[in-house]
């Protein structure tokens, strides 16, 4: 068989020799064609290398199996007059992060795609609108037409910190830039009294301290409440700041922020609530 089919026979010779075929058999494989290569020989089941079948799918997958890839979160939402409006950031191993928004009259619709960050969007009162941070740069999205466009692109060696807060016509955001201070903005958009948006400074942190939760009064068009750490990391203030003449009145001072800096926000009426740690 070597002789007649070249030195690739030795194989199905050797295979002969273990399953003891017949004469029959043997003649039967010898008269195929001479010159034909071993690879295309038709040779019985009992000669056909035995393949290994492919592993059984499981019949079901758990949720961490299925979505080991894939992450959702910053999750928000806000109440229309057609019912909730949700948007979350979706980021998937090899893609990126999505900003995705689902409508209460649509299907799932994404504003972002293939973004390396997406920030926690944070939606406008009536829920037409959200501020979110891609890429380090401040964008606003209508919810309704699925529109993107950017507000705020910070300079070299500046980093946009945090969520934005909306109020009224103004936006306001941290910028921390490298190797010095973090600033508080507000960012004045074009309407009707404002031909070009702009920004301005609001509050300045001091050397090595750093801002943390803001908010605008509701009922003073002119203030606004921050936390600020100081340097040491173990004493944060409660500030209020005059939007006018940018001056700052210490409300309240907290010693044990080590681990939970002091958080503040507006209530409705005005009053100014505060969580302090410890």
């Amino acid at each position: 068989l070597r002789a007649w089919h070249g030195a690739g026979a030795a194989t199905v010779a050797s295979r002969l020799a273990r399953c003891r075929c017949s004469s029959s058999l043997l003649r039967s494989i010898t008269r195929q064609p001479r010159n034909l290569p071993i690879s295309q020989l038709v040779l019985p089941n009992c000669l056909k290398r035995p393949r290994t079948p492919p592993p059984a799918m499981p019949s079901s997958f758990t949720p961490s199996e299925a979505l080991k890839d894939e992450t959702c979160a910053a999750f928000a939402g806000a109440r229309t007059k057609d019912g909730w409006v949700c948007a979350w950031a979706h980021r998937r191993r090899g893609w990126g992060a999505d900003l995705v928004v689902q409508r209460p009259t649509s299907r799932q619709e994404v504003l972002v795609a293939r973004a390396d960050s997406v920030g926690w969007p944070v939606f406008s009162p009536d829920g037409a609108e959200l501020l979110v941070v891609v890429d380090n740069v401040l964008k606003l999205c209508d919810c309704e037409k699925g529109e993107t466009e950017t507000l705020y692109a910070p300079p070299d060696g500046e980093k946009l910190k945090g969520a934005p807060r909306w109020s009224d016509g103004a936006v306001f955001f941290v910028v921390a830039a490298k190797g010095g201070r973090e600033t508080l903005k507000q960012l004045h958009r074009a309407g009707e009294y404002v031909p070009e948006a702009f920004a301005e400074d609001v509050f300045v942190a001091s050397a090595g301290g750093s801002i943390g939760s803001f908010d605008k009064a509701p009922d003073e068009p002119f203030r606004v409440a921050v936390t600020h750490r100081l340097a040491d990391a173990m004493v944060a203030e409660v500030l209020v700041v005059d939007l006018l003449t940018r001056k700052a009145t210490c409300m309240a001072r907290d010693a044990r922020v080590e681990y939970a800096a002091p958080s503040l926000g507006y209530l409705h009426d005005g009053r100014l609530l505060c969580r302090f740690g410890g």
